[in-house]
């Protein structure tokens, strides 16, 4: 008889306490009836483009279980798809040089987007699949590409692309490779555009205080005008867009 009685009483307290949400060791401010929750996430990534890469911060509103809504600013780098490193048989060759290349290109992202989870995952542990997609503004960045040309005194001069320079500047047998990074930082173009991004996301802590989680998918971004990347050489194209495959690794907290 005590033991019934004692069996009742852990039922109607395991019912009790199952039906309030206070589960152990899960304070009841970040329960919300489905699961644990978190009220707002901080988030870096580092993507791995088809052409280029990309690094990004991110900080997030945890709206619901399955949904947190975020607001992310991304550095990217983005390459021409016919550029290529040239590699001479010369000597006075220091370093190696994209042929043709006239601008390096970056983009600086502001967007808005939200990740959505499929299904529930276990409270502690699991793996949670969803999508993720944003759109945003892109300010593109063009940077002149500047090659070491030997001149007749056998020095090296660092020259950009012009209507001028164009035979020196493709002339192979004068090049010693490409020109310190540093060089042209003062003669930045703007070029202002959108992008869109859609993928897949799988995380191993959806729902754990830490973020550990990776995403594959396609971003694109569309600028007004067509960047000048490359040299108009017969049979290379510049754009105003670029599309991109991505492979993210993304990593952060929750709080």
């Amino acid at each position: 008889m005590r033991i019934r009685l004692l069996v009742f009483v852990l039922v109607c307290t395991f019912t009790s306490t199952f039906a309030q949400g206070d589960f152990s060791g899960i304070p009841k401010e970040r329960y919300n009836g489905t699961g644990v929750i978190y009220n707002s996430e901080f988030s870096v990534d580092l993507t791995k483009q088809t052409k280029g890469y990309s690094f990004g911060v991110y900080k997030g509103k945890v709206l619901t279980y399955y949904k947190t809504r975020y607001f992310g600013l991304q550095f990217s780098e983005f390459k021409h798809h016919k550029e290529y490193k040239l590699s001479l048989n010369n000597s006075d060759l220091t370093e190696s040089v994209i042929y043709g290349k006239q601008n390096n290109f970056y983009g600086l992202r502001a967007i808005v987007g939200e990740k959505k989870y499929f299904s529930e995952k276990s409270k502690t542990k699991g793996v949670a699949v969803g999508i993720n997609y944003s759109l945003g503004f892109n300010l593109g960045i063009a940077k002149p590409y500047y090659v070491l040309i030997r001149n007749f005194d056998q020095m090296s001069t660092a020259v950009k692309y012009s209507e001028e320079s164009s035979e020196e500047f493709l002339n192979t047998s004068l090049m010693r490779g490409a020109a310190p990074w540093s060089i042209g930082l003062n003669e930045l173009s703007l070029y202002p555009g959108g992008t869109a991004k859609f993928g897949v996301h799988v995380d191993w802590g959806a729902f754990d205080e830490y973020i550990k989680a990776v995403e594959a998918g396609i971003v694109i971004d569309v600028f007004p005008k067509k960047i000048p990347m490359m040299v108009p050489i017969e049979g290379v194209e510049n754009r105003n867009y670029f599309i991109n495959l991505f492979l993210t690794l993304q990593l952060g907290k929750r709080s």
